[in-house]
């Protein structure tokens, strides 16, 4: 590094000057950090990753900044929210860099994801801070607050909700033995209501109190998933939970007083006759006795005004959901940052290989789906050749493993919901951690599982129309391709042990080695090549294997397929326009 680059920076703090040092990445190459800028205040934490793997918190600290004062409202972040976020976000830097962290990540949620000034704002705070900030979208911050819960409670064997109540948003997410499936953003924030129903001193007024619980309750039942079986475990995450979880121990945290640290206490899970009473305490007190009650708990008491609004969400949730149990966590997005980071490999990740991890935290049926993934493989080794098929793919270099990465996930919903498994899967991969896949990617991939089954893509499903008009004629190549393969081991038996692929300028014949004539996997398949005959604009004909006659070559392409392996055959002396000539390049990339 150059002498220059070794010299201090500045830094701006209220109306001093502080000198930042330049970070020194061999000071301390297993130091993580993390900042999270929320709606109600700026979170950092500093972690030393352990030879083991785990991680150890060095220092954790907040500083409230009421940066979605104006959620409400719908307009600009609030120039004093935005100068105290500035100043807490180059402080934290500052420390980072002092330490010499080997990596760290900034992000903002829903306070700057609304404001209509909320890209100017992180453009602003780019440049005086020299580091990149990310506006994350909903899902995003569940699964970061999702990835925080699981660390901290066991949930492989619970049917569990996570609450994650924030200043501008509530974040309510499902998931079934530790997998997460489903997950949905409310404009319910402590902040933002607050502000709707008329500030601290309002919000106490018995006819205040019911207009917001009806409110909230209209908001839940119309946009709260309805689970497939009983939720046994509310976790709740963000700082009406953390308050709770520090009257529940009832006991000072050991320094986190001055940090604002919230990690520092294990979740306890309390019933909700509990939990109601502890509401109900802090909602008897004023301002003044319950910023005394937090005091006296070490809890920052810049959320005394904002609790009753977030005691009101939490309640509602709870009631919504009939849960019984709940276990408030201190935690959430910032602790669920430093796991991911810790768990970054400098190797980057091969797609297969992360959509298989994927499937095998959902208990994915193994055999079933690797053997659909193959089948599918060895179908697009020859109907990439097709037109229309090839105008779809080209110029995607990663067809092959987009389409394995799809086939062995196509299934993971099963465990959850088999009705809507299709669906829930689409779910489980937006939501996943996916190293390897891009957002792009990721949206492909999770829309080729989706139509697996059932229907076809439509104008009214959101999830495909917002894919760029590419990206969707890519999935629709591609879910046709797999709805087949799907079909071909509709016994999940394995029965059909390759494919052979006919093709002329009307038809694509499908010969399944292994089925017999009526096989179900035969009537199945053929059900299931309506998407692909709309791509290809030809019909589509699945048919089990006659050893006794031998197919004409004359005219036609053909190729043989054993457990995905393929061997080309002689190639087609067809004339078709577009169709490539013998020798010419594959469109689909090994």
């Amino acid at each position: 590094m150059k002498k220059s680059q070794k010299q201090s920076r500045s830094r701006k703090s209220g109306s001093g000057t502080v000198a930042t040092p330049a970070p020194r990445p061999g000071r301390n190459s297993h130091t993580l950090a993390a900042i999270d800028i929320g709606s109600n205040a700026v979170r950092f934490a500093l972690a030393e990753l352990t030879p083991g793997g785990a991680l150890q918190i060095l220092d954790e600290r907040r500083r409230p900044t009421r940066l979605g004062a104006n959620l409400a409202a719908r307009g600009k972040l609030p120039k004093e929210g935005v100068k105290a976020t500035i100043a807490a976000v180059k402080e934290f830097c500052f420390d980072a860099a002092r330490h010499g962290v080997l990596a760290m990540r900034l992000v903002a949620t829903a306070a700057v994801r609304e404001a209509p000034d909320g890209a100017a704002f992180v453009a602003r705070l780019e440049r005086e801070t020299g580091m990149r900030v990310s506006i994350i979208g909903t899902d995003e911050e569940a699964r970061l607050a999702f990835r925080s819960c699981t660390d901290a409670i066991d949930l492989s064997k619970r049917h569990a909700a996570i609450a994650d109540i924030g200043g501008g948003s509530v974040q309510i997410s499902l998931s079934h033995n530790g997998t997460l499936y489903e997950s949905i953003s409310l404009p319910l924030g402590a902040v933002r209501l607050t502000s709707m129903f008329g500030g601290a001193v309002r919000i106490h007024q018995p006819a205040t109190d019911k207009k917001l619980r009806k409110h909230v309750r209209s908001v839940l039942a119309r946009s709260l998933p309805t689970p497939p079986s009983e939720v046994d475990l509310l976790v709740g995450c963000g700082g009406t939970f953390a308050s709770l979880l520090s009257m529940l121990t009832n006991s000072p945290r050991s320094g986190a007083g001055s940090r604002g640290g919230s990690t520092s206490l294990k979740p306890r899970a309390c019933t909700r006759d509990e939990f109601e009473t502890l509401g109900e305490t802090l909602k008897a007190m004023n301002l003044v006795e319950r910023e005394r009650w937090l005091t006296r708990l070490k809890i920052p008491t810049d959320r005394a005004d904002i609790l009753p609004a977030g005691i009101i969400v939490a309640e509602e949730i709870i009631a919504a959901l009939q849960v019984r149990t709940i276990a408030p966590h201190g935690g959430g997005v910032r602790d669920g940052l430093l796991r991911e980071l810790a768990m970054m490999s400098p190797v980057p990740a091969f797609l297969p290989s992360a959509a298989r991890r994927i499937a095998m935290d959902a208990a994915y049926e193994r055999d079933h789906s690797e053997h659909v993934a193959n089948l599918a493989l060895a179908l697009l080794s020859d109907l990439a050749d097709v037109d229309r098929v090839r105008d779809a793919l080209k110029g995607e270099l990663e067809v092959p493993e987009i389409l394995e990465s799809a086939g062995v996930l196509h299934d993971v919903g099963v465990p959850i919901d088999y009705d809507r498994h299709h669906k829930v899967a689409r779910r489980i991969i937006e939501l996943a951690w996916f190293p390897g896949a891009s957002p792009r990617l990721r949206a492909i991939i999770a829309n080729i599982a989706r139509y697996h089954r059932k229907s076809l893509p439509a104008p009214d499903h959101a999830a495909f129309t917002a894919l760029p008009r590419r990206d969707q004629a890519i999935v629709q190549a591609l879910a046709g391709i797999l709805r087949v393969a799907d079909g071909l081991d509709r016994t999940h038996t394995g029965t059909v042990h390759g494919v052979r692929v006919r093709i002329t300028r009307t038809l694509i014949e499908i010969i399944a080695e292994g089925a017999k004539s009526n096989d179900e996997n035969i009537k199945a398949a053929q059900k299931k090549s309506d998407l692909l005959a709309a791509i290809a604009r030809r019909k589509v004909v699945v048919k089990a294997e006659d050893r006794s006659k031998q197919s004409p070559h004359d005219g036609t392409e053909a190729a043989s397929h054993r457990r995905g392996k393929s061997k080309r055959s002689e190639k087609s002396r067809s004339s078709e326009p577009g169709r490539p000539r013998p020798g010419a390049t594959r469109v689909s990339s090994r």
